[in-house]
């Protein structure tokens, strides 16, 4: 049994159709282990959301629809949210000083590599599952196994 850590990239494919909605669909109807995301990424799915109508990508109207999906998924467990602990914003600072300069690794993303690298030591994480090629990228060098839903 498979578990997946949804980085907010990957997630919103879920919601709004786009390159990788397909994969993301396929791993959430064919996998029977966990979904994960963090507490944070709770706020990014939004943040994801309103941004698409804000650039005239998706209708309010839709957005209303994708949110009422995503709170019934978590609603009825299908996505884990993983609450947020100290640790992990600690353990952000330090991506962000090892990585943040050469990979240009961005906050949020750091929080994101954080939960997703302490879960896998506790859970056995099998894999992180990110639609950004940097924060791809900087996952495999910290170790997790990475599925880009973009890459075919």
């Amino acid at each position: 049994m498979a578990n997946y850590f949804f980085d907010t990239s990957a997630l919103v494919k879920l919601y709004h159709r786009e390159d990788g909605s397909e994969k993301v669909e396929e791993i959430f109807n064919e996998s029977n282990g966990l979904i994960l995301i963090s507490e944070i990424g709770t706020i990014e799915i939004h943040s994801t959301l309103v941004k698409k109508v804000r650039i005239k990508e998706l209708s309010k109207d839709k957005i209303d629809k994708a949110l009422q999906s995503f709170y019934d998924d978590c609603v009825s467990g299908r996505i884990q949210i993983v609450p947020m602990e100290p640790n992990y914003y600690q353990k952000a600072i330090v991506w962000l000083i090892n990585f943040g300069i050469k990979y240009n690794l961005r906050t949020l993303d750091a929080i994101q590599l954080s939960v997703a690298s302490a879960i896998s030591k506790r859970r056995e994480l099998t894999y992180f599952v990110c639609a950004d090629p940097v924060l791809c990228h900087i996952a495999q060098i910290a170790g997790l196994e990475v599925i880009d839903p973009a890459i075919k």
